[in-house]
């Protein structure tokens, strides 16, 4: 009773949090609810931080030299004697514990503030670029003027911080009246690459879409106008979020897919995203806990709640000791890659599941069986080949890896060393020198593997798992950009590009013969993206999974197989089970006494639902019903009428009148 008398008391006042306020030039703290002031929230990024002292302030903080200067010689004019919460100032950086505690604050902080003054750091859209775009009455009229401008200043071009930072991004999508301000006397870093306009213009029009809730251009025009203007923003007040409300409620999982926006730590994934949901709590202890311990507790906590999602990585991909535990085995594994992004992080959690129970009750429909087998690398030309194939089959999922930056547009082939960047190679342990040998996957090291699923594996951290130079990953970005982009360059003629293309590459191959063990990598890469993990897990990946060779009945496609599934023990191909977990209807519970049923196959992806069809496919061992593998999506939301009926046959190997399959895993 006293734990809901609390709960119901802070509903009503807001949380507790400290504040600011300036007082005759001087900072004062205070603690009150968000509920009974009126105050401002400041958003910003953090920049190149140091422990500094403020004019004016005691103590040391955290924060930027541009930031002090931004404190001391704009925040008084912009907040007056109003209260004011900036993290900076008014939480303690030293105490962690801290820290991590207002992380289930931050929703209410924005939301409840009378104004969020979101603090532009003034490096990538400058006073100009508000003059060049001041009288543009479209958005088409904004992009076309402000790429015209940008046609004069090629060497400013940069992007804008702001724009790049992940919680910056819920600040804003958690406030209702924004002013935007710029730091005076920003200008472009040096060392920032330079970037072309669109890349900065494309996640202010995002971050519009998302503010608005709304992808209309005007909305959108609205939005961006006044960020580069640095003017006020208001919406109508957005509902308050319900126990009934989870991350998959708007489109913010398919407008956020390609975001690169990105985090310090790989925890404030979760952190910066899931708090504002009445359900979520963040762990007690997260301070010492790994990445794929607090995913893990994310997705109990959601599941009780009956949100469930894929989750890509399951536990007996990971840990093959729990592959005879039906139950356990279809969870989550506690060992994650750590996203580099935002878009790394929803690819890992997967697109949303119907139902309440996540266990041994998960009903799945089986498409076909499929044939698996390894590939084999004496002959470069097949492997260039196969490779440009799917990224037609994939095209989809290789758009959106362009347009997250994944791999490179760098057009054209570049003349890379082998000889020094692919030095380290033979540290891949899953390969061999495929010219002395003709074989394309090592028998499994037990020496090997008993370090990669030791206890001490979460301890090492994902950012550890790198066993390559770390030139040989961008050597297989640029590559695979390369086939991707000559293969699809005219998709509706004769493509005279490619076969010059391939030529040459099979050329490299025969002139430089230590780049044949590029190959892999390059397949491996390939399936990354086709089954929808991020690349940015390339090396993690490599620990735990080999590209295979995946046929569905005459169409060949690639997958991911878990390294503990040794091939070469079993006869090839050898046939497994491809398995979806989407269903477009309500879901079968176990007990129900359904031993099996059917649903029509749907016209059209339902993006409100986000209930997808014909993706986050897995392979399973008919033998055990445990998930040994990855698939690529055969379907996808942006398929026509054709392409759909197409690639459906190509899923299922017999369509019932009715509709599709479903049993319960119990009865497989």
């Amino acid at each position: 009773m006293a734990m809901r008398d609390a709960s119901t008391q802070t509903e009503a006042t807001g949380p507790l949090v400290q504040f600011a306020r300036f007082d005759n030039g001087k900072l004062r703290l205070f603690s009150a609810h968000t509920h009974e002031l009126r105050y401002f929230a400041i958003s910003h990024v953090w920049g190149d931080i140091g422990w500094r002292k403020i004019p004016g302030i005691d103590g040391e903080f955290l924060v930027s030299a541009q930031k002090v200067d931004f404190i001391v010689n704009q925040l008084p004019d912009l907040v007056g004697d109003t209260p004011f919460w900036m993290d900076t100032l008014t939480v303690d950086q030293r105490n962690q514990a801290e820290v991590i505690a207002t992380v289930q604050n931050i929703p209410a902080i924005f939301r409840d503030a009378g104004k969020t003054i979101a603090v532009r750091e003034n490096d990538g859209f400058y006073a100009c670029c508000a003059d060049a775009i001041r009288d543009a009455r479209s958005i088409e009229e904004f992009r076309n003027q402000m790429f015209e401008h940008c046609e004069i200043h090629k060497d400013h071009v940069q992007e804008e911080t702001y724009l790049k930072r992940l919680w910056t991004l819920q600040e804003i999508l958690l406030s209702d009246t924004v002013q935007f301000v710029a730091i005076r006397g920003g200008n472009m870093d040096p060392i920032r690459p330079f970037s072309r306009m669109i890349s900065t213009i494309h996640p202010l029009e995002v971050l519009g879409a998302s503010f608005f809730e709304n992808i209309s251009f005007d909305c959108v025009l609205v939005f961006s106008k006044a960020y580069v203007m640095q003017e006020v923003i208001l919406r109508l007040p957005a509902p308050l979020r319900t126990r009934r409300d989870s991350i998959y409620n708007d489109l913010f999982p398919m407008v956020h897919a390609a975001s690169n926006r990105r985090a310090s730590k790989p925890r404030d994934y979760i952190f910066a995203t899931m708090p504002q949901f009445p359900w979520y709590h963040y762990p007690k202890n997260a301070e010492r806990m790994e990445f794929g311990d607090i995913f893990l507790d994310y997705w109990e906590q959601a599941s009780k709640n009956g949100f469930l999602s894929a989750c890509k990585m399951k536990a007996s991909m990971i840990e093959p000791q729990v592959r005879r535990d039906l139950g356990k085995s279809w969870l989550p594994s506690e060992i994650q890659p750590e996203p580099a992004c935002l878009g790394d992080f929803l690819k890992l959690l997967g697109g949303q599941l119907p139902g309440k129970s996540a266990h041994t009750g998960t009903n799945i429909h089986v498409t076909r069986p499929v044939c698996i087998s390894p590939f084999e690398y004496d002959h470069p030309s097949d492997i260039i080949e196969f490779i440009a194939r799917m990224t037609q089959r994939s095209h989809f999922r290789f758009c959106l890896s362009c347009s997250t930056g994944e791999i490179p547009k760098d057009q054209g082939l570049k003349n890379i060393p082998w000889e020094n960047n692919l030095k380290d190679i033979n540290m891949l342990d899953w390969l061999q020198d495929v010219l002395g040998q003709n074989q394309s996957v090592l028998p499994f090291d037990s020496q090997a593997g008993n370090e990669i699923f030791s206890n001490d594996m979460r301890s090492q951290g994902a950012s550890q798992a790198n066993h390559f130079h770390p030139d040989e990953l961008e050597v297989a970005r640029d590559y695979l950009y390369t086939i991707f982009f000559y293969k699809n360059a005219n998709p509706t003629e004769d493509n005279a590009w490619w076969p010059g293309v391939r030529d040459s590459l099979c050329r490299l191959f025969e002139i430089a013969p230590a780049s044949h063990r590029l190959l892999p990598i390059l397949l491996l890469m390939t399936a990354t993206i086709c089954c929808g993990m991020p690349v940015s897990a390339t090396a993690w990946l490599m620990r735990f999974f080999i590209p295979i060779h995946v046929q569905f009945g005459e169409i060949s496609h690639i997958g991911l197989l878990a390294r503990h599934e040794n091939l070469q023990g079993h006869p090839t191909p050898r046939t497994m089970l491809c398995v979806g977990q989407h269903l477009p209807v309500a879901p079968l519970l176990a007990g129900e006494g359904l031993h099996e049923t059917f649903f029509p196959i749907p016209r059209r992806h339902d993006p409100k639902r986000n209930v997808c069809f014909g993706q986050e496919l897995v392979l399973i061992d008919p033998e055990d019903r445990a998930p040994i593998g990855l698939l690529p999506d055969i379907l996808h939301a942006d398929m026509d009428e054709h392409e759909l009926w197409t690639n459906i046959k190509i899923l299922y190997d017999e369509i019932a009148e009715d509709g599709i399959r479903i049993v319960p895993l119990s009865d497989l």
